[in-house]
């Protein structure tokens, strides 16, 4: 912003004649917020490829209220890891933390890694927060005892992660008292009741391709047998949650801070205390002398900002270029990057421009 308003970093040419239809040479341009082009991104930068290419956010206003589905309070558990999930609404940009591991969200449900537990009793503390505060916290307790350990547990290896992506599981298991072998082993990874696994023993490779967002429980039920044709076979089942995020969410979430800090801008000198939120603490004070010192001109500047052409955007990171119409040569652009990351909150907020 520092360079945006006082004088800008020039990437000579660096911006494509694109740039003049779309931002210069439309008669509604200047209304418009893009969020890159083409509207598509990858980890590896903008690009074609998304899936889908666009999502709807909610209002940023949207009340937050937060759920935690799993674990009950007082549950009691035998493995030495539990894993965290539950649901939420609120504004796109809130960050959820289960005792300061930030988890990955997808506009409605959150997952964690699974956390590891001590023997006897854990405390849970699960917080949402949003960009400008107000955090609510749910607590629970959960108490280890190795003495009951599962007979099987399922887990995945990427809790989370952006779709399409191909997921590994682990599957470890342990012949129940009485039985005497494993006789069948089936799972189902996307929750949608069939399974994709129906065989005598594991297979060699525990995956799955997750094609597009969602909030999978990826669920295994072994049948063991004790040789004696007259007995019932005894089933075990394990579930694991997968959060598949969507990098468009991500994308126009991290594209919403930058425009939000700039629509908070916008009215003048009584929008800088709102506008500050979408930043890092660190970048505070500076930017908060650079805005009081426009006075009245603060408007104008805010108005003159760009708008988003491309990016890349990694787990906890994201650059974004910002392309301004050089009024003197048609064709031409200012350029700046805009810096996001994801603090120990879990909120996207910018941290250098």
């Amino acid at each position: 912003m520092k360079r945006a308003l006082a004088g800008r970093v020039a990437l000579a040419r660096r911006l494509l004649p694109l740039f003049c239809v779309l931002l210069l040479c439309s008669a509604t341009a200047s209304a418009q917020e893009h969020c890159g082009y083409p509207v598509a991104i990858l980890k590896s930068g903008f690009e074609n490829g998304e899936q889908p290419p666009s999502v709807s956010l909610p209002p940023d206003n949207t009340p937050l209220v937060l759920t935690l589905d799993y674990p009950a309070d007082n549950l009691t558990v035998g493995s030495d890891t539990i894993q965290i999930y539950g649901s939420y609404t609120g504004p796109s940009n809130t960050g959820i933390v289960a005792n300061s591991t930030t988890m990955p969200t997808n506009a409605s449900n959150f997952a964690s890694f699974p956390l590891a537990l001590s023997p006897g009793s854990n405390l849970i503390s699960v917080v949402a927060t949003t960009l400008d505060g107000s955090p609510q916290t749910i607590t629970r307790t959960v108490i280890y005892d190795a003495n009951q350990r599962p007979d099987v547990e399922f887990q995945s290896a990427a809790f989370a992660d952006y779709a399409p992506a191909r997921v590994a599981f682990s599957l470890n298991y342990r012949i129940p008292v009485g039985q005497t072998l494993l006789s069948r082993v089936e799972i189902d990874y996307d929750g949608d009741g069939i399974f994709d696994v129906d065989a005598a023993v594991p297979p060699a490779r525990l995956e799955y391709a997750f094609g597009s967002g969602g909030f999978y429980t990826a669920t295994a039920r072994l049948s063991f047998d004790d040789g004696n044709a007259g007995t019932p076979l005894i089933i075990r089942t394990s579930s694991a949650k997968v959060l598949m995020q969507t990098m468009a969410f991500t994308r126009q979430t991290l594209c919403g801070v930058y425009y939000g800090m700039k629509h908070r801008l916008q009215p003048g000198q009584s929008g800088i205390v709102s506008a500050l939120n979408t930043l890092e603490p660190d970048l505070r004070p500076e930017f908060q002398t650079i805005w009081n010192d426009l006075g009245a001109g603060l408007t104008n500047a805010a108005n003159q900002l760009g708008d988003i052409v491309d990016g890349q955007i990694s787990d906890v990171t994201a650059e974004m270029l910002v392309a301004v119409p050089d009024p003197a040569v048609l064709g031409d652009f200012f350029g700046f990057p805009v810096v996001l990351r994801r603090g120990a909150d879990g909120v996207w907020r910018i941290s250098e421009m």
